[in-house]
Parts: C-alpha cells; structure tokens; sequence
C-alpha cells in the first residue's frame, strides 16, 4: 500500500485505533470498539486492561469477536481501489483456535490410535500465529504433550515398534514449537528414563530438525537447577551438545546446545563430561565470530567449565585460550566482561608457572583491566580486576624482557 496516497482518503472506520493502519483482522472487544487483531492482542500482552479508546476496563479479553462484516467492507474497498493507491486485497484471516478446539485435539493425543494426528494438528495451529501459541500455552497441552512423549519413548527401543519413535518424533516437535514447558510437564519428563534416553538419542542421532528440537527441551528441562542432577541419566547428552554446536545446522540449536551447557555445567559431574567432550576449544574457537548472544553463553559456560581443574587443564592446553578471552573483554557487553575477567581470574589465580600472567600481559590484559576499573564495573569484578592487576605486577618485569627479546628477534629479521 502506497502510504503517502491512500492517508488521504482511507476511511476512518477502516483504520486501528492503536496503529492508525488499515485493519488487516478486525475483533471487537467488551467494549465495543473494533481494533486490529494484533495491535488489540500486543495491547492486552502488555498488561492493559482499559479500552485505548473508551478508558473501560475490558472483560473477556480471551474472547475477541471478528467483525466479519467491515473486513468485508476493507476487501471490498481495497478491491476498489486497488488501481488509484496501488492497494491490494487484505486476505481473509484464519480463525484462530478456540479453547475447545485445543481441547478436542488433546483427548485426540491422549489416544494412541490418534495421537500423532493429534500432534500434527496441535503443532500446525501454533506454527499458525502467535495468538494460537499463547492459547494453546495457557492449557496443560505441555503436559498432555510430554505425557504422550513418555509413553512412546518407553515403547520406542523395541525395533518392532518404530511409530513409537515416529510419535515421540512428532511430539517432540511439537513441544518445541508450543513453546515453555510448564512445571508439571518437565516433572513428567525428568522422572522418565526412557524419554530422557530418547531426548539424547534425537540429539545424536536425529536429522537437524531432530537435534535441534532435542537442543531446545533440554534447554527447557535444565534451566530448572533444582532438578539437574536427573539429567544425569541422559548418557552421551553431552557429547551430543558439543556436536551440535560443532555442526550448526542452525543458529536456534546451536544457541539451545550453549545454553543447556552453561545450565547443567553447574554440575560438577557433568561439567567434567563436557570438558572430556572438548567443549572448551570448540566454545573458544566460536567465540571470534559469535554474535552477543553466543558469545555471553560461551563464556558463561567457559567461565563454569574452569571450575575443575579438568576444565583448566583444557584451557591452559588450549593456545587460544588467553588472547581470545581477553580480547572480549571490553568489546561485546557488560555481561561478557564480566565472564571473561572470571575465566582470566580463574586461570591467572590457578596457575602455578606464571605462563597465564605472562599470556594475558602479552594480550592486553593489564591495560584493558586499568580502563575498566575506570569505566566501572560490578564490586565482584572490580575486586578480581584489582588482584589481577596485583598478579601482573610481580609479572612486568618477565614481561619487559620478553617484549625486548622479540624486538631484538624482530631487528634481526630485517
């Protein structure tokens, strides 16, 4: 629609009063008012409960009425008129989905003989729009969801029995597109070896979409600390997040697969899984072209990592290491400095030959640190900063030398 035209001529009645655009969905809420589908929906979202235009307070937000019969009339209009302004026809909206709907299509998944059909329903609806997301999230479709995830998963290692993989399959997509797991349905899969077994099975095994979904409910399942430890029965799950990342078939799985790290490696036993995994190097060597996101949760993760002294062994291996998490200091967020002067904490206090002092001088680190104690930061990361900078000074001298022999290598060379 050309903007600039049709402000001159387009009817009122046809505008949103929030947007002031042409109403492509038009709904009446309680009180009277016709709004724009979403505009009217991210209102509510908000936590607004008056009428934008009457001041009421609005009842039964749940229940928006489409006004079928000025849609009607914005088609016919925008038909009208579609040569003047170079207006096309806005198309007719599907209906979202009711709550009995979502409920019929539940007693369909609670049915063996019916429920990937279920699923399949259940999981085209929410890919439809946002509104049928939010709907289907305020029923217990999670639980009913992961309850039939469980119950094929225990059936689905019998090689006779391969719908049940197909159904766990479906389900498993399903819940990744529904969106939160509530505390019931996480319940229901953290106390089923079987669906564990098989959420680590998709994520090793399974084709991108597969892992990728895997990815996503482990994230769900372990950014609840108080049940980490069950994860413990998902064998191979960690190996199977550090491939994950080291494929990428997408950016959504691989930012699942960093953050179930970060989460379950505040577990001591599995943080040395991962570390046996070669989660270290891989989360340094993406850490160069990561985005903010990524880069926050690889060096969350790094950061936990290097709690064990497996996890430091790994690092000070690691060439990288020191360079790469200075060099994030300062450059991406507040959030990522604060990890990065952890793990340069961390390294520096536990290094019994000095080689990380002598690497994070060599980096940068001693100037970055005096910037940021200046700029201000936390008190924790203030503090680590200062005795940091304590540690470099007994290292300046070792430093110096080095600087002047490379200078004097380099004067050689010419």
């Amino acid at each position: 629609m050309h903007q600039n035209k049709v402000e001159m001529w387009l009817p009122e009645d046809f505008r949103c009063p929030i947007s002031l655009d042409v109403m492509k969905d038009p709904v009446i809420v309680s009180s009277g008012i016709t709004f724009d589908r979403h505009s009217i929906e991210s209102w509510l979202d908000a936590g607004n409960i008056i009428c934008p235009v009457t001041r009421q307070v609005l009842c039964h937000t749940h229940d928006l009425i489409p006004n079928h019969t000025l849609r009607r009339h914005i088609q016919q209009w925008c038909v009208a008129n579609r040569e003047m302004g170079g207006i096309e026809r806005i198309p007719t909206p599907k209906a979202p989905l009711t709550c009995a709907q979502i409920g019929d299509i539940l007693v369909m998944i609670s049915a063996p003989q019916s429920c990937r059909e279920g699923l399949r329903m259940l999981r085209a609806a929410a890919m439809e729009s946002d509104g049928n997301r939010k709907r289907i999230a305020s029923t217990n479709a999670a639980t009913v969801v992961a309850s039939a995830f469980c119950a094929h998963a225990a059936t689905a290692t019998d090689k006779s029995r391969a719908s049940s993989v197909d159904v766990c399959e479906d389900a498993l997509a399903t819940l990744a597109t529904t969106g939160h797991l509530d505390s019931e349905a996480r319940a229901i899969l953290l106390s089923s070896p079987p669906a564990l077994a098989s959420l680590t099975s998709f994520l090793v095994h399974g084709n991108s979409e597969g892992k990728t979904n895997a990815a996503l409910m482990l994230q769900e399942l372990t950014a609840d600390r108080q049940h980490r430890e069950e994860l413990e029965a998902a064998d191979g799950m960690e190996q199977g997040l550090v491939e994950l990342v080291k494929e990428g078939p997408s950016v959504t799985g691989t930012k699942a697969a960093i953050t179930t790290m970060y989460y379950v490696a505040r577990d001591k036993s599995i943080r040395i899984k991962l570390v046996k995994a070669s989660a270290i190097p891989l989360l340094l060597e993406i850490l160069p072209e990561s985005d903010k996101f990524i880069c926050e949760r690889s060096l969350a993760a790094v950061d936990l990592l290097c709690n064990c002294v497996e996890g430091r062994s790994a690092a000070y291996g690691h060439a990288l290491t020191i360079p790469v998490i200075v060099k994030k200091i300062l450059r991406v967020s507040n959030l990522a400095t604060e990890f990065a002067v952890s793990i340069l904490w961390t390294m520096c206090c536990h290094s019994s030959t000095g080689s990380a002092m002598i690497d994070a001088l060599q980096s940068g680190a001693f100037q970055k640190l005096l910037v940021l104690i200046q700029l201000g930061c936390s008190e924790k990361t203030r503090k680590r900063a200062t005795q940091l900078l304590k540690l470099f000074s007994h290292y300046t001298h070792e430093w110096e030398c080095i600087e002047t022999m490379d200078f004097k290598e380099a004067k050689r060379s010419l």
